[in-house]
């Protein structure tokens, strides 16, 4: 079923590329309802914090919550965050501080945004009913009010079949900031009860486009972040033109934002990954020349060499220094919430490592200060490399996301990527990588 989620028509005629490398395709998208070949996340609701000091007067008030209803949560989903902070930030519901360090971590261009206040959000209620059974409300025509909704019984998540079914698709009136003009859009909400009591949702929409090259027709889906966004700020690209319902993905197919996509076969043209620009309801590809030499992030290719000054030595350190090692990358900061959770457990795992034959590297994202005390603090023993005005770490290796890491083989390649202490504890274990006993 075709599911058209903006105002705009679309049509699935690509761009011819003859002889164009090196420049920018914009490829017109067509939104299609479900998952499509992607296997789908789910981002947990979390109960209003009307007392937190960034988040507190972003908040509306609701209305309409059913009377017979227990224990009841509210969420603001945000539909568009980039809107939601802007337009917070202009009403000075939140200080200039918070917004400039969600500017300088998301790297949003404001030129896209809307001055004027939008419906760029949808609430969610959540509670007990009267007769003792978990039930949800969707505020689904966005007019902060409950009593013309009607609550439903979440599925819950307990299969693999349970995570691809689009049961109870809630469809979401909302507003979309277009080259200059406020439209009004839809799109599909799924909310699943999983662990317990904990409610998760996702956006069952993922777009296709098709691709000329060379004679050559080659289509192309794309799906936003585990389809936990609306905005498509983080895509993920895949080459469906040979794909059939039930083929088995692998990681290597699916090809991150500012990763490489190649079309044609090992050889064949490679296109880099640049994003979705929703003002224009396109994805955009750059095509690269075949004698271009490139350094992806994505596995199977060779990591972009570095040489940066170590935060604690003041000494310079390349990845050369580390040449025949297995490498671990990690792009962290103090302010990441999932980097400062997992560090006890990258501690201990240095600990246990046999050093001559791996190295942890990290790579940070913060104030000076911040990063020397947290390290006073935590003995963090590996080197730290601050990204800063001058090396521009972060902008080198294209990070979009925190925590984000690699491990790279002692031939420099790419092997795996975004592993978590527990993940990166078994790749040492598979790699005999472990201090002798």
């Amino acid at each position: 079923m075709k599911y058209i989620v903006l105002l705009s028509s679309f049509i699935m005629i690509g761009c011819q590329t003859k002889n164009k490398k090196d420049t920018i395709i914009d490829l017109p998208l067509t939104f299609v309802e479900g998952y499509g070949p992607f296997l789908p996340s789910f981002s947990l609701l979390i109960n209003e914090r009307k007392n937190d000091p960034v988040y507190g007067k972003m908040y509306m008030p609701i209305k309409g919550i059913p009377l017979n209803w227990s224990n009841v949560n509210k969420a603001m989903i945000w539909l568009n965050g980039y809107q939601l902070m802007y337009q917070n930030y202009l009403a000075r519901n939140i200080s200039a501080n918070a917004y400039k360090s969600f500017h300088t971590q998301w790297l949003f261009d404001e030129r896209k945004l809307s001055k004027k206040a939008i419906k760029c959000f949808v609430y969610v209620i959540w509670g007990i009913n009267n007769k003792g059974n978990c039930v949800v409300m969707v505020d689904t025509n966005n007019n902060l009010d409950f009593s013309d909704e009607k609550e439903f019984h979440p599925e819950i998540l307990d299969s693999e079949q349970k995570m691809l079914s689009v049961r109870n698709t809630q469809i979401v009136n909302y507003e979309l900031y277009q080259n200059g003009k406020i439209n009004e859009a839809t799109i599909p909400l799924i909310i699943k009860q999983f662990d317990g009591r904990k409610i998760g949702y996702n956006f069952p929409i993922y777009a296709k486009t098709v691709l000329i090259q060379e004679n050559q027709r080659y289509e192309l889906a794309v799906a936003a972040n585990g389809f936990t966004s609306a905005v498509f700020q983080y895509p993920e690209l895949m080459n469906i033109t040979n794909w059939k319902v039930g083929d088995k993905i692998e990681e290597k197919d699916i090809i991150g934002l500012n990763n490489y996509i190649t079309l044609g076969g090992i050889m064949g043209d490679k296109y880099k990954n640049c994003g979705v620009d929703l003002s224009k309801n396109c994805l955009k590809l750059e095509g690269i020349a075949p004698d271009s030499i490139i350094f992806p992030m994505q596995t199977g290719f060779t990591f972009k060499p570095f040489t940066a000054i170590e935060f604690s030595t003041q000494k310079t350190i390349s990845l050369k220094d580390f040449e025949g090692k297995y490498v671990f990358v990690d792009f962290w900061g103090t302010w990441c919430r999932g980097c400062v959770q997992d560090m006890p457990n990258l501690i201990k795992l240095y600990d246990q490592i046999d050093t001559s034959k791996i190295a942890m590297v990290g790579i940070v994202s913060d104030k000076p200060e911040s990063l020397k005390k947290f390290i006073s603090k935590n003995d963090i023993k590996w080197p730290q490399l601050l990204s800063d005005e001058t090396n521009k770490l972060i902008e080198k290796y294209e990070i979009t996301g925190f925590p984000t890491s690699v491990l790279i083989s002692p031939d420099g390649k790419i092997i795996a990527k975004n592993l978590r202490s527990q993940a990166l504890d078994l790749k040492i274990q598979e790699f005999n990588l472990r201090k002798a006993q």
